[in-house]
């Protein structure tokens, strides 16, 4: 499964699809939940709930994006004062920190899901494992979008795929593409380097 694979090009969009669904629900809910009960005075319970689920789900499956596209916190002046060889030692060690993490968010978080499975949420009565469930799929998206992405990782490369910038804004009505916002100097990673 090399970066650039069918199969890594497929992921990444559907991964992506994904959140773009779960933030358009959850902005249908807060929005129509918000006009219902101060244009209407009617409040949705449900909406509440389903769209706090639909928040938790964002967050964890779109760890993996914002690690294969270099948009987490990080330390990088550690590894920028350091001679490529010792760059490269500390993204390995990075790299085997942040799978290890993973690993163990897994692990911990099916055994959690499977402990609150027969609890029931407050308004909407499903299983609590449900929205639990978002932290071990979201781990697992995790680990395949390092492994995806592992390559270009170690070696300090910027792994954007597709021509995706996450730092450029697309402005309506500009053909030339959008605007470019400054991005900071220095070797990106997937992970941003420690």
């Amino acid at each position: 499964m090399a970066e650039g694979s069918a199969f890594d090009h497929w992921f990444t969009a559907a991964n992506k699809a994904i959140l773009v669904f779960l933030m358009s629900a959850m902005t249908v809910l807060v929005f129509g939940n918000v006009v219902g009960r101060y244009g209407f005075g009617v409040s949705f319970g449900w909406a509440d709930e389903l769209s706090r689920f639909a928040m938790i789900w964002t967050a964890f499956l779109g760890v993996g994006l914002a690690l294969r596209y270099g948009q987490l916190a990080a330390v990088e002046v550690v590894q920028l004062m350091l001679p490529e060889s010792g760059a490269r030692a500390m993204r390995i060690s990075v790299a085997a920190v942040m799978a290890a993490f993973l690993v163990a968010l897994v692990i911990l978080g099916t055994q959690f899901t499977l402990f609150s499975w027969n609890l029931r949420t407050p308004v909407l009565q499903i299983p609590r494992g449900i929205p639990y469930l978002a932290v071990p799929i979201g781990a697992a998206l995790g680990l395949i979008h390092l492994t995806l992405s592992l390559s270009h990782f170690l070696s300090g490369e910027d792994a954007a795929l597709d021509g995706f910038d996450p730092n450029a804004i697309e402005l309506p009505g500009d053909e030339a593409g959008g605007a470019e916002v400054s991005k900071p100097s220095g070797r990106r990673s997937p992970a941003g380097d420690a």
